[in-house]
């Protein structure tokens, strides 16, 4: 059977014709994924993720197109996503320990998780804005693009919320600490 007629199928919502085009692209999507992921089971799970998209994906199919170049591309978007949202945590998590450290040279008795938890609560106290925009950003990974896009503002807008949260937490941590 021809691959367009499988991309017709599954628009259709053949599982069968799923079930082939996965027996004959899993592999290469794997190993497309083995130039950016080193673990096993995070390549494995990307391939499922590719393959529940297309799955969702299955209606709005071009049975003219190639499915080889969306798996690719699907595959792609999924790895830099993740990157993204990884690289995001991390700076939240280096944010987070830059002012727990700042906080027990200034206020020794706190702990780290006391701290944390202090930084939560100020997140919490942020306009609403500004609050939208600074979890978009550290909890989510989401680019300043996406949250403009997200908060129907421009990307201007965002960066002004964001330093104005980051601007709140750090100016008011210490008023938390030594109260």
């Amino acid at each position: 059977m021809s691959e367009q007629c499988d991309i017709l199928l599954l628009k259709m919502g053949d599982k069968k014709s799923f079930e082939r085009l996965y027996v004959k692209y899993w592999k290469k999507v794997y190993h497309f994924t083995s130039l950016y992921i080193r673990d096993k089971n995070e390549r494995e799970d990307i391939v499922q993720q590719v393959f529940i998209k297309l799955w969702d994906k299955r209606e709005s199919l071009d049975e003219r197109g190639s499915i080889d170049g969306l798996l690719f591309i699907m595959t792609r978007n999924i790895i830099f996503n993740m990157m993204r949202r990884s690289m995001n945590e991390a700076s939240m998590k280096g944010l987070l320990e830059y002012h727990i450290l700042q906080c027990k040279e200034e206020c020794p008795e706190y702990n780290p998780a006391e701290i944390y938890l202090l930084i939560e609560e100020l997140v919490s106290q942020l306009p609403t804005r500004q609050k939208e925009a600074f979890l978009l950003s550290r909890k989510y990974g989401l680019s300043y693009k996406e949250i403009a896009a997200k908060m129907s503002i421009s990307v201007k807008g965002v960066e002004k919320n964001i330093s104005k949260a980051i601007k709140y937490i750090k100016k008011n941590i210490f008023l938390f600490l030594k109260s």
